[in-house]
């Protein structure tokens, strides 16, 4: 990106009054396993700073206890796609799931870790803790490190894809992408944006950056959107954004924290 470019994008971002970041893909390497993932050494320090003078969210698939034993520094976290919010202590859910939706949602983890293991695939159950309960909300099936093309995953967990969307499960799917999700809820970082403005917890402009297909209801919900340009994300194509590359990101975040 040109300096002129950079300098568009900084200009905007400066307006802002709330930042919010998606973790993988943005703020975290990408495809690698759930207890090695860490915030870019170049980014973390100066996120901090960032808090100094944002509304700094974290908006995450990922659970709001893996989020905070790695980004707690920010003001709010947006965990398991929406399903759950924590600001500060408290901890804001919507309506805990049916004993039967449970249940089943039990079965679908089940049969998916039974396929994860018979096809060297993995499964990361996305929990929310409700003491002394870990309630399961969500899980990604990710087949990265199988030996199966993303077409021979797709029809080995199909059954299990049918069954959820049949169920009323939510499923985010990720075009020529090696993992899926399934949520237990119909929820979205969208909303979760949405609901933070209703109660005054965040205020705009907001300046959002993603990089998939599960960040688009949050892209229009803000006011300013940046993607995250890496290699799993070359096919995707969302308008009304701005695009860096992971440098650029890393340049823009420390010409912010300079401020």
């Amino acid at each position: 990106m040109c300096g002129s470019r950079l300098s568009e994008v900084a200009e905007k971002v400066l307006s802002s009054k709330t930042l919010i970041f998606d973790y993988d893909g943005v703020l975290a390497p990408i495809g690698v396993r759930r207890e090695e993932s860490r915030i870019y050494p170049e980014v973390e320090g100066k996120l901090r700073e960032l808090t100094r003078r944002y509304m700094v969210v974290i908006a995450s698939t990922k659970d709001c206890s893996f989020l905070k034993s790695r980004v707690g520094f920010a003001h709010i976290l947006v965990c398991s796609n929406g399903f759950e919010v924590k600001i500060g202590v408290l901890s804001t859910i919507p309506k805990m799931p049916s004993a039967r939706k449970l249940e089943f949602f039990y079965k679908v983890i089940s049969e998916a870790r039974e396929l994860a293991e018979s096809h060297g695939m993995e499964v990361e159950v996305k929990k929310v803790v409700v003491e002394p309960l870990d309630i399961p909300v969500g899980l990604c099936i990710d087949w990265r490190r199988s030996s199966l093309s993303t077409k021979e995953a797709l029809d080995v967990i199909a059954p299990i894809v049918k069954e959820a969307e049949e169920e009323g499960l939510s499923i985010v799917k990720y075009p020529n992408q090696p993992y899926i999700d399934i949520f237990i809820e119909n929820v979205d970082k969208g909303r979760a944006i949405k609901s933070l403005l209703s109660v005054g917890a965040i205020s705009r402009p907001i300046t959002y950056f993603g990089d998939s297909e599960n960040d688009l209801p949050a892209f229009k919900v803000a006011d300013v959107g940046v993607l995250i340009r890496h290699e799993e994300n070359e096919e995707l194509n969302v308008s009304g954004v701005y695009e860096l590359t992971r440098e650029e990101f890393f340049e823009l975040v420390n010409v912010l924290s300079r401020v």
